[in-house]
């Protein structure tokens, strides 16, 4: 029978990969559970349109890393007396930020917040594997 992969089956096939495999092993075990489906016509058909969508998402996400790449955001954080950092600027600070601006991150990659002024590199996970780096620019404020 051959079958249409629907996820990875490890020693036996890939995702949106199609491959012959016995009856009773297709319908006693990759259907029922999900794994495969019957490779008719219209599973082929969604298979293409699947692989168009997802062609497309990662087309979209590279367009937008390239932009994000050459994006520098800053922020203004409260000092005290001696010029220290009164809070800093966390992931969540910085996903708003780029909401804003209308990018939206899936995670930004940080393991704690920002709390030096200056510039700091920071890295965001777009999906997709993508990954790309933006500047941060932290600028003091004097508490009034």
């Amino acid at each position: 029978m051959q079958v249409l992969f629907l996820k990875d089956v490890k020693g036996i096939g890939r995702r949106s990969e199609i491959k012959n495999v016995s009856d009773g092993y297709a319908r006693n075990f990759l259907l029922p559970r999900g794994l495969a489906t019957v490779a008719t016509v219209e599973a082929m058909q969604k298979k293409k349109e699947a692989e168009f969508v997802e062609t497309v998402r990662m087309e979209k996400t590279a367009m937008i890393s390239k932009k994000l790449a050459s994006l520098t955001l800053q922020f203004e954080v409260l000092t005290g007396k001696g010029g220290e950092l009164i809070g800093g600027v966390s992931g969540e600070d910085i996903s708003q930020e780029l909401a804003t601006r209308g990018f939206l991150v899936q995670k930004v990659l940080l393991t704690h917040s920002l709390r030096k002024i200056g510039e700091h590199v920071v890295e965001l996970d777009l999906g997709y594997g993508t990954r790309v780096k933006i500047r941060v620019i932290l600028t003091g404020k004097t508490k009034k």
